[in-house]
């Protein structure tokens, strides 16, 4: 055979052609193989596989062996344990370090990344404490305007009422010492009732009177706008044979009316009048005092001449105004 057909023969087996071109090629050249020249030819064509088969495998195995190993440090409850982990996440360290996590605990590294040379973790024990108190809620107030009411009238349409509610507060412990107290969760369970008030507008007229030498200056109700004190109670009214003196030495007659000292100093020059300017003694000077008084019973005991004027009189509520 010519160096053309070696040539070509030495590229199929070099190629690594199929069993049977190379077959195809002998039989041309004339060359008769028998059955077991055929299958040596099988055996050694898997021999060349199983050569190749062995080279990959001890190329993984080499792989393997060079995968990187990561050491990490795990800090919890005040020990310190050290771990050798092939990757993973944080989380998995942690696990393995033997340490477990309650519900509330935090890491110091993100629980889901992944780990890395010298990493260190801290674990922090997390507690919450809850508890509840209740509070009263304050009633709102609305004003309504009534122009039929004297201006600086005012009068409760409604009567308000607190309300109440529930706060829940969170007390949050890291590692056994208490960090922050907050609100947690705040709830009304008892509505607050409005409170109503009418205010009136109405123009108040004025008018000004002389008693005693002092100019006072009365409200649509006959009050003194100007005055130095004011004491509100029960009032009687006393009479005295005529010729009578007072306590301290003034004669007892009409506008000369008993008082509590101590209230009401003796010689304060008084205006007495009913809250709802009805009824008006008048001018009056503190020169009496009795028991009544004393006692706090009453707040004055006016004079008159008559015994039916003070039988008239009796005992009723009024207003004792010092204007001097």
């Amino acid at each position: 055979m010519n160096r053309l057909f070696w040539k070509e023969f030495a590229g199929m087996l070099c190629g690594k052609r199929m069993l049977s071109s190379l077959v195809a090629v002998l039989l041309l050249c004339g060359v008769t193989l028998g059955s077991a020249g055929i299958a040596n030819l099988k055996d050694t064509r898997q021999m060349g596989v199983a050569s190749t088969d062995t080279g990959e495998s001890k190329q993984t195995a080499t792989t393997t062996a060079k995968s990187e190993t990561y050491r990490v440090a795990v800090t919890a409850d005040g020990q310190t344990a050290s771990v050798i982990v092939a990757g993973g996440t944080v989380a998995e360290a942690v696990a393995k370090a033997g340490i477990t996590l309650g519900e509330w605990d935090e890491l110091s590294v993100d629980a889901q990344s992944v780990v890395a040379a010298d990493l260190a973790v801290t674990v922090t024990r997390v507690k919450l404490e809850f508890y509840t108190e209740k509070e009263l809620v304050p009633y709102p107030t609305t004003i309504e305007r009534d122009k039929t009411m004297d201006s600086g009238t005012e009068k409760v349409a409604q009567k308000g009422k607190n309300g109440q509610k529930e706060i829940t507060y969170c007390k949050r412990y890291e590692n056994g010492e208490l960090v922050s107290t907050e609100v947690s969760r705040e709830e009304i369970t008892l509505q607050p009732l409005t409170q109503v008030l009418i205010k009136g507008t109405k123009p108040v007229v004025s008018r000004i009177i002389e008693v005693g030498g002092i100019t006072l200056e009365l409200d649509a109700k006959g009050q003194p706008i100007n005055y130095k004190e004011m004491h509100t109670g029960s009032a009687t009214a006393y009479t005295a044979p005529a010729g009578a003196g007072t306590s301290i030495g003034m004669k007892a007659q009409e506008g000369v009316v008993a008082v509590d000292p101590d209230l009401i100093p003796y010689r304060s020059k008084l205006y007495i009048v009913s809250p709802d300017g009805k009824f008006v003694y008048g001018y009056a000077v503190a020169g009496d005092t009795g028991g009544a008084a004393m006692k706090g019973d009453i707040v004055v005991d006016v004079f008159y001449d008559t015994y039916e004027e003070c039988a008239m009189f009796g005992r009723r509520h009024m207003n004792v105004y010092i204007i001097g």
